[in-house]
């Protein structure tokens, strides 16, 4: 049997992600309205300015059993109001899929609620894995906060 040997299509370097099958998105303040509490706040601030980005790379179609994805989210720091700059967050489509969350460099939060909208709350910090069970993690919705004034990757 003859092994095949293929190169790699991404690669994470340096804290960032990078290769031919990445998505690159960013997502603007404006792109977040209505999640922030103080509307006052968010009106007065520039709709333009960058909350965070994504670099994502989805090596198989969405919906493949056991398939894994990869993402990479660069928080920026900020606030609206009292509030940090956040993620969006999302509940995944097929609700058996779990994520792996794990703070490279920076400081901030991660929020998690279920549908039932219990919450909690894990501080991440420089290279710490959040670690969940599967249980825990799998049918929760989480938004990440960025409580410094550096990015949190």
């Amino acid at each position: 049997m003859e092994a095949t040997i293929t190169n790699p299509t991404s690669i994470f370097i340096n804290g960032q992600l990078t290769g031919s099958e990445v998505i690159h998105q960013v997502k603007s303040l404006i792109e977040l309205n209505g999640i922030f509490e103080d509307q006052i706040a968010f009106q007065n601030m520039d709709g333009s300015q960058p909350a965070y980005e994504v670099d994502a790379w989805f090596p198989v179609q969405t919906g493949t059993e056991g398939g894994l994805f990869f993402g990479l989210t660069h928080l920026y720091p900020g606030r609206v109001g009292d509030e940090y700059f956040m993620t969006k967050g999302h509940f995944h489509a097929i609700e058996n899929r779990a994520e792996y969350y794990w703070g490279i460099e920076g400081e901030g939060i991660l929020l998690l609620m279920d549908k039932k909208r219990n919450t909690r709350a894990s501080y991440y910090h420089n290279a710490r894995p959040l670690l969940y069970n599967y249980e825990f993690f799998l049918q929760d919705f989480g938004i990440g906060y960025n409580s410094r004034t550096d990015v949190c990757i």
